[in-house]
């Protein structure tokens, strides 16, 4: 049976293959980058040196192939009916990018946002956070700080890392904006927020919402349900 959605996604492995990025790590999320164990001997160097020109053994790149394949092959008919039903070139471009980032790491995929300007901007978000004013996250230790979104043109004052900062806020990851369409939260829109998390989402909503608009917000998770109540006891909107 022949794959629209197979070609595109063989097509993006394929030419990933011989990638081997050293700058491609969410060290924001992740901590600082595991230290890879390789073995070292006389050829170390030759190979390195024959990877970043673009040569490898040629089993390795079937091996890479076929592991990329056994990572779809499962829902093979359901990944094609996404595929087609996704209606703009950039979304069905960005589904094989992330399942090939999936099927072959970082070393050798590299997504759409991870630019020069993407980091900048979270160095950006860092500096408006005030280091002395934080909570403490569940997950992964993250400490929260408190940052005042007024400078990147939000009225908004909460505890949260400048990666979400920036995603939430500037980015609008709960906004599908493209060519064809923007479907966001308006205006005295009413919302339910069905994982809150943290309380950012609410918060994002509410700005969008406002005046009139309302946002019911759900969370179960009682680590989670701390934080929120300590972040919205703390967290000012400038409205």
């Amino acid at each position: 049976m022949s794959s629209t959605f197979l070609s595109a996604y063989l097509g993006e492995v394929v030419s990933n293959l011989s990638n081997w990025h050293k700058d491609n790590y969410d060290f924001y999320r992740f901590g600082p980058q595991p230290q890879e164990q390789i073995k070292r001997s006389w050829k170390a160097p030759i190979i390195d040196y024959l990877r970043r020109k673009g040569y490898v053994n040629s089993r390795q790149w079937s091996d890479w192939v076929m592991a990329a394949v056994r990572l779809v092959e499962t829902h093979l008919t359901r990944f094609e009916w996404l595929y087609n039903k996704l209606a703009d070139d950039e979304s069905r471009h960005i589904l094989v990018k992330v399942l090939a980032f999936r099927a072959l790491g970082h070393r050798k995929v590299k997504l759409p946002l991870n630019t020069l300007t993407y980091w900048d901007e979270l160095k950006r978000m860092g500096r408006l956070a005030d280091p002395s004013d934080f909570i403490s996250g569940s997950f992964l230790n993250w400490k929260l700080h408190l940052t005042d979104l007024d400078a990147v043109g939000v009225p908004v004052k909460l505890y949260f890392t400048p990666k979400g900062d920036y995603h939430q806020f500037v980015l609008e990851q709960y906004r599908c904006k493209s060519d064809i369409t923007d479907i966001a939260v308006e205006p005295s829109d009413y919302v339910i927020d069905a994982g809150a998390c943290w309380g950012d989402t609410a918060l994002y909503f509410a700005n969008r919402s406002r005046p009139d608009g309302r946002v019911f917000s759900f969370e179960f998770i009682q680590d989670n349900l701390e934080t929120v109540a300590a972040k919205l006891a703390y967290t000012a909107l400038a409205w």
